[in-house]
């Protein structure tokens, strides 16, 4: 056969397959026509509509019986917050030779603030604090939804 349909999908690869095969799995061996994906080619009922959303920021969409808006029920949902005061990358040798006593120097100068990040995205810097006995962060710095949406670009 000088023009094998196969050859279309990586030829030798799919050799092993009949033309059977696969016009019984849905793959034709006839090319594709403009026509062949009209909207009257297939038969889908009156079953089909369009998907409507509404507007999550408008306080009247989506009010549950309780009185509570779409964008309320966002509040609850739970974040990871960390606070990262440096790192470093190191050899499997060097991680497996660690003990009890060892220290790690991290990449940030003493002083440096912390990294406040959330869901493992940096939103802020601060500096650690004490607070009764345990560590906070005091905010010294927000990242702005700007520079936060083109960190997550990269």
């Amino acid at each position: 056969m000088a023009d094998d349909p196969l050859d279309a999908f990586g030829g030798a690869d799919f050799k092993g397959i009949s033309e059977d095969e696969l016009a019984a799995a849905g793959f034709g061996t006839e090319p594709c026509s403009d026509d062949s994906f009209s909207d009257d080619s297939a038969d889908f009922g009156d079953d089909i509509a369009a998907a409507g959303f509404g507007n999550v920021f408008d306080p009247e969409v989506g009010k549950s019986s309780g009185g509570n808006t779409n964008l309320e029920m966002v509040f609850e949902i739970p974040v990871r917050l960390c606070a990262e005061l440096g790192d470093t990358t190191i050899s499997i040798k060097d991680l497996m030779s660690f003990g009890p006593g060892s220290v790690i120097e991290l990449q940030r100068l003493a002083g440096e603030p912390a990294n406040l990040m959330v869901n493992g995205v940096l939103v802020g810097k601060g500096d650690v604090v004490v607070v009764n006995e345990n560590y906070g962060l005091r905010i010294t710095e927000l990242i702005s939804a700007e520079e936060r949406v083109r960190q997550l670009a990269q």
